[in-house]
């Protein structure tokens, strides 16, 4: 039961917070979009989006795993987190901090990746385009 309530609730959240994100997409908010990021990351993960970014790319998936104990989910929340962080970058013209955005989250989605049971196409496809948005900084 514990386990279907936190599964519950990780997914009310994520739709909450998706939902809020469009709308500050279509009206062109970026910094309305990276507020509502960085509110989710430090309700679901107890970390704030620059405590994420301060993190080294070669020290992210060891100090979220190993020393913060995060939970598999919670790392797919932060990766969803971090492009989106990347996409509302982009609308504020920051195309570098776009950037570092997409490198994380194409790091952790490929931890999931490897260590997921099931095969997804949406992940697949996400993969595919953090590539692309990477290939071409």
């Amino acid at each position: 039961m514990e386990q279907k309530d936190y599964l519950m609730r990780y997914f009310e959240q994520m739709g909450i917070v998706l939902a809020a994100l469009l709308g500050f997409r279509k009206k062109g908010d970026g910094s309305g979009g990276l507020e509502v990021i960085n509110e989710a990351l430090k309700e679901f993960t107890n970390m704030d989006s620059q405590e994420i970014n301060s993190i080294p790319e070669d020290h992210l998936l060891d100090e979220l795993t190993s020393k913060r104990n995060l939970l598999p989910d919670q790392i797919k929340f932060i990766a969803e987190m971090l492009f989106q962080e990347g996409e509302f970058y982009g609308i504020e013209n920051k195309p570098g901090k776009g950037l570092q955005s997409y490198r994380k989250a194409y790091l952790l989605l490929r931890h999931v990746d490897a260590n997921e049971q099931t095969w997804s196409q949406e992940r697949t496809d996400k993969m595919r385009y953090l590539q692309s948005k990477i290939d071409h900084g």
